[in-house]
């Protein structure tokens, strides 16, 4: 599944809370944001979450968990030892 098909999910998982979410929530388009060995990639500001390799049925619960309640998907979350690190084992030998 590709990251047009995730950010609509997004989108639609937004649209089904909008009445909980309280802070303004916006789902962008992006490129990989050079993280692209853990696309699709999403990151949740300000709290800096970065989240990789989502499926579809992972939208849902994005929002519902952390948008909604904070708590962050460790089994999604991009470590930061991996963000912008060459040597990072999911990335791809150039």
């Amino acid at each position: 599944m590709g990251s047009k098909s995730i950010r609509d999910h997004l989108k639609s998982a937004i649209t089904q809370h909008k009445d909980a979410i309280v802070s303004p929530v916006r789902v962008n388009t992006a490129g990989c944001l050079d993280q692209c060995e853990h696309g699709p990639v999403a990151v949740i500001y300000p709290q800096n979450i970065w989240y990789g390799n989502i499926r579809a049925e992972d939208c849902a619960r994005i929002v519902s968990e952390t948008i909604l309640k904070g708590i962050v998907l460790e089994d999604l979350k991009i470590s930061s030892d991996c963000l912008n690190n060459s040597q990072c084992p999911h990335r791809r030998p150039s």
